[in-house]
């Protein structure tokens, strides 16, 4: 069980991409994330994964933090700029396997006739050249592909960040959408390779995802983003946390503010995944 982790205290962390409006999907992982480090005495970092400056803006930065506010949800420190970190990214690229590789994604679905890396360019010897090629991670999970560690626009790929960046915060609990499993398990041989410093424990949690009317996957890519709108349309904050509730399959009537989700029990919405 979470509550048994032999920790001295949990960190945890809201990690949105500020390239898009925020959507319930989107809240519902706060939430979780955030009750479960209240409930425990953890500490919530709020860090935006920026690295994209072609796709990320100020403003969705602005929009979020007022919305967590509007919304009741706190945070204990912030991190911002990922830009401003890149030669802390290419020193801890340094010091994990990689090679450069050309392959587009075309060229790999017409070799493999998946989206599956296969390889090819481990033993080309290939120069890293910025606008060129990509650098991948020589995985020792032969069940998983190389994945990206840096790509061709010169800037380290979110595996990287993100691993990188919950290690600089001494983060070793870790809420997601069950969406992103895959990214888990890629970031867990990352972190095993990075981890001199790592906490004890690293776990994480993939919660069930909230589906749009046709079934499908909130997503900030369709615009299903909603809830800075709300806001601005006075929308109360206690409407808002309720409409969540319901989405997520909770009695609504029975979440009235953000302090009636500490109830809530993390394991109950998600699959754990541990580093050990």
């Amino acid at each position: 069980m979470l509550e048994e982790f032999k920790v001295s205290e949990l960190v945890s962390r809201l990690a949105p991409t500020p390239n898009g409006e925020l959507h319930f999907g989107n809240l519902f992982n706060f939430i979780l994330t955030w009750s479960h480090i209240r409930k425990n005495s953890g500490k919530l970092w709020l860090r935006f994964d920026d690295i994209d400056q072609s796709r990320c803006e100020s403003r969705y930065i602005d929009e979020c933090k007022e919305l967590l506010k509007y919304i009741g949800i706190d945070w204990d420190e912030e991190s911002l700029n990922q830009f401003g970190r890149i030669d802390e990214y290419r020193l801890a690229l340094e010091s994990v396997p990689n090679y450069a590789c050309d392959c587009s994604r075309k060229e790999i679905k017409e070799r493999t006739q998946t989206h599956f890396y296969d390889g090819h360019c481990l033993k080309r010897n290939l120069k890293y050249m910025a606008g060129e090629n990509t650098i991948r991670f020589k995985n020792p999970n032969k069940q998983q592909e190389d994945f990206v560690l840096w790509r061709k626009e010169d800037i380290p790929a979110y595996h990287l960040t993100s691993v990188v960046d919950d290690l600089r915060m001494g983060v070793n609990l870790i809420v997601r959408g069950a969406d992103l499993l895959d990214s888990s398990l890629a970031q867990l041989e990352l972190y095993k390779v990075l981890n001199d410093h790592a906490p004890e424990e690293w776990s994480i949690h993939h919660h069930q995802l909230l589906l749009n009317a046709d079934g499908e996957k909130l997503s900030k890519s369709r615009k299903d983003g909603e809830l800075f709108k709300l806001m601005k349309e006075n929308i109360s904050a206690q409407s808002i946390l309720q409409e969540m509730a319901k989405r997520a399959g909770l009695d609504e009537s029975k979440f009235k503010n953000i302090n009636n989700f500490l109830d809530l029990r993390l394991e109950d919405f998600s699959k754990e995944l541990q580093s050990n």
